[in-house]
C-alpha cells in the first residue's frame, strides 16, 4: 500500500464552501491532493443576473493547498454543457499520472475529458455530484441523463456522496454499494464554531444593528430569493405569528427575483415592520446573522447539500427545513436535532415555528442536539471518507 495517495481533483472553480475540504485533504497523511480548477470566473467576480449585480469573493480560495488552472475555452458559462471545455486536461492528467483523480459533476464536457484523461494515464477515476431523486430531469435533459450517467458511473472506481438522499440517487444509476464512499455536506466547523462563539457575546449590538430587541424571537432564512428555496411559504407560515405575538420577527439574508413579491407580501401581512431584508451578504458577514437568530428555516422545493443548515447547526441554532432539502433525514433528523415538514405544506411549516416558539424544553434540546451531531459533517471527516475511498479503488487492480 502506498504511503500517500497523489489525488487530483478537477472541480468548475473556487468556492468558500469546498476550501475546506481541500485544506482537510492537503493536511491528511495518506493523500496529496492537487485541486485543478477549470475556470477563474469566482476569483474575478460573476454577474448574476437574478441579483442585478456582480459578486466576488473578497476571502483567500487558494492558500493551504497546491491548486493549478486549466484555461477554459467556453464563453458560455450559464449553458452547463458546454460551459467547462479544457482540452489542456488530458495531457495534463497524463503528465502528473495521478493515483486517482476525482471529478466533480458531470455535466459538462470537460468531465468527460477528465474521465478520458484519467483512464488514458492509468489512473483511477472518483466522482461527486450534488444530486438526488426528488428534482427528476424531463425531457431531453432526462433521456440523455438515463443514457450517459449510468456508463461514467459504471466506469468510476469510486463514487463520492454528500448525503442519503444523494447516495439513494447513485444508487438509482447502478452504483453499488461498496463502491460508494462518503464526502459529506460540510463547512469548517471548528472556525466557524469560534467565530460564533465570539459574535454571540456581540448579539446585544448585532440586533440593535437590525433594529430587533433583545427579546425578540428572530426567524432566519438564508438564500437566494428564488421560487426554488419557496420564500413565500415562509412568510405565509410565519404570517399568523407575526399577528399573534409582537415579538416575533423574521429576517431574509439573500437576494433574487423573488425580493420585490416577497416585500409586497410582507406589507400585506401589516407587520412589515417586523420582516427585515437584510440583501445578499458575504459568507463571511453570515454568522453574524446566525448569531443573531433564534430559529433558522430552509422551506426549498430542491436543494440537494445547502450548506446553511450546516452552518445554523454549528452556529448552535435549531433548524426547520422542507423534504426538499437533501439532508433532511441524516443531517437534521426530525424531532431529534431538527425539525421536517412536507415541502409546500405551510400549515405543517406554521406548526413547527409554533412549536419551537412556546415549547421551550424542545428548543433547548433540538438547539444542543444540532451542535453536537453536525461536527461529524466536518471537511477532515471527509478527507477520511477519501482516504476510504482511494484505498478502495487503488487497491482494486
Amino acid at each position: 500500500m502506498t504511503d500517500s495517495y497523489r489525488l487530483g481533483l478537477v472541480v468548475l472553480h473556487p468556492v468558500p464552501y469546498q476550501v475546506p475540504f481541500y485544506r482537510a485533504l492537503a493536511r491528511h497523511p495518506a493523500i496529496d491532493p492537487t485541486v485543478i480548477y477549470l475556470d477563474d470566473i469566482t476569483m474575478k467576480g460573476v454577474y448574476v443576473e437574478e441579483f442585478k449585480t456582480t459578486i466576488k469573493f473578497d476571502q483567500d480560495l487558494l492558500d493551504g493547498y497546491d491548486h493549478l488552472f486549466v484555461k477554459n475555452l467556453s464563453t458560455r458559462t450559464s449553458s452547463p454543457l458546454i460551459s467547462r471545455v479544457n482540452p489542456g486536461l488530458i495531457p495534463l492528467l497524463l503528465r502528473r499520472r495521478f493515483d486517482a483523480v476525482l471529478t466533480t459533476g458531470y455535466n459538462h464536457i470537460s468531465a468527460y475529458l477528465s474521465l478520458a484523461g484519467a483512464k488514458l494515464a492509468g489512473s483511477r477515476f472518483l466522482m461527486r455530484a450534488e444530486a438526488d431523486l426528488s428534482n427528476p430531469s424531463r425531457g431531453l435533459s432526462s433521456r440523455v441523463k438515463s443514457a450517459v450517467l449510468p456508463r461514467i458511473l459504471a466506469r468510476a472506481d469510486a463514487v463520492m456522496y454528500s448525503c442519503a438522499q444523494n447516495r439513494a440517487y447513485f444508487q438509482h444509476f447502478g452504483v453499488p454499494d461498496d463502491r460508494l464512499f462518503p464526502v459529506l455536506s460540510s463547512v469548517d466547523n471548528t472556525a466557524l464554531r469560534h467565530q460564533c462563539h465570539q459574535l454571540r457575546e456581540q448579539r446585544p449590538r448585532l440586533r440593535a444593528e437590525l433594529g430587533v430587541p433583545d427579546d425578540a424571537k428572530l426567524l432566519l432564512f438564508v438564500g437566494r430569493l428564488t421560487e426554488r428555496k419557496r420564500v413565500l411559504d415562509l412568510l405565509q407560515a410565519a404570517g399568523p405569528w407575526l399577528s399573534q405575538r409582537d415579538d416575533v420577527w423574521l429576517v431574509f439574508v439573500g437576494d433574487g427575483p423573488l425580493a420585490g413579491d416577497l416585500a409586497a407580501a410582507a406589507q400585506a401581512t401589516g407587520h412589515a415592520d417586523r420582516v427585515i431584508f437584510a440583501g445578499f451578504q458575504q459568507e463571511r458577514d453570515v454568522p453574524r446573522f446566525l448569531a443573531a437568530a433564534d430559529i433558522f428555516i430552509l422551506p426549498s422545493q430542491y436543494d440537494p447539500t445547502p450548506k446553511s443548515v450546516n452552518e445554523a447547526m454549528v452556529c448552535g441554532l435549531p433548524v426547520i427545513v422542507s423534504t426538499g432539502v437533501g439532508t433532511a433525514g441524516d443531517l437534521v433528523r426530525h424531532e431529534e436535532n431538527g425539525l421536517v415538514f412536507a415541502t409546500g405544506d405551510v400549515t405543517e411549516l406554521r406548526s413547527h415555528i409554533g412549536r419551537l416558539l412556546e415549547d421551550a424544553a424542545l428548543y433547548r434540546q433540538l438547539r444542543e442536539a444540532a451542535s453536537v451531531s453536525v461536527q461529524q459533517w466536518s471537511p477532515e471527516a471527509n478527507a477520511d471518507g477519501t482516504a476510504a475511498a482511494l484505498r478502495y479503488a487503488c487497491g482494486a487492480n
